[in-house]
């Protein structure tokens, strides 16, 4: 299989992997680098964010440390659970007829109450923007998904992934929507960016908490990506 982990998207390690295999969601974690053994993040998050409110905006590859301990490790629920994977699901079967959708009504309902709504930085002032969005953004990007797969060409809104204890590989926070869509059309394979593994994941392999297990962390994870981007069965 050729090498395609790569340090890339913001220092972060990125795999392309077939996302019907990613059914586990975990979010967003903030509190896992509280408890780094990385003295260096501890006093400098405290020090430069003491709510700890961005914990986040450190790169592994600039603190050495991948690591989520159990306690911090959110216990993950099904995607399809998920009220948002409904919605971009519902939006999707309804395609021909998006304003009939609940995400499509949910706007609505927010800009006929607040004058505004907002999806990340699409802020819609009116009836014909809050269209114009569906037409030419998320109902452009289910089409090019479906019929063409991940454009890899575009960095943006790269999903993010957790590696569990056993290997098991959750979404995380980022790029949930264009995530969902790949999931619900059944695009082969896009790519994500590795948030954080599981410290019984490290354990299991011997893999060192520092810079110097990251090259062993890459060649473990490769075996992961090739374990969940083929076709078959996991």
């Amino acid at each position: 299989m050729q090498h395609t982990i790569v340090k890339h998207y913001k220092d972060q390690l990125t795999i392309r992997i077939n996302p019907k295999y990613i059914n586990g969601y975990v979010g967003s974690n903030i509190t896992k680098f509280a408890n780094s053994p990385n003295k260096f993040l501890s006093s400098a998050s405290r020090y430069f964010w003491p709510s700890g409110a961005a914990f986040e905006r450190f790169s592994p590859f600039k603190v050495y440390s991948f690591v989520i301990r159990d306690r911090h490790y959110t216990k993950p629920v099904h995607v399809d659970s998920l009220k948002k994977f409904k919605k971009v699901n519902d939006l999707i079967t309804k395609k021909e007829d998006y304003s009939s959708s609940i995400w499509y009504n949910d706007l609505y309902s927010q800009l006929k109450s607040d004058g505004f709504a907002k999806h990340k930085d699409h802020r819609i002032g009116s009836k014909e923007e809050l269209d114009s969005f569906f037409e030419n953004y998320v109902l452009k990007l289910v089409h090019s998904m479906n019929e063409k797969g991940y454009d890899h060409s575009i960095d943006q809104d790269v999903a993010n992934i957790m590696i569990g204890k056993n290997g098991e590989i959750h979404k995380s926070n980022a790029g949930d929507h264009r995530f969902f869509i790949a999931k619900i059309v059944d695009a082969p394979i896009m790519p994500f960016k590795i948030k954080g593994v599981h410290e019984s994941f490290m354990e299991a392999h011997d893999i060192p908490d520092n810079r110097h297990g990251i090259k062993k962390l890459i060649q473990v994870i490769e075996d992961l990506e090739h374990q969940y981007s083929t076709d078959g069965d996991l």
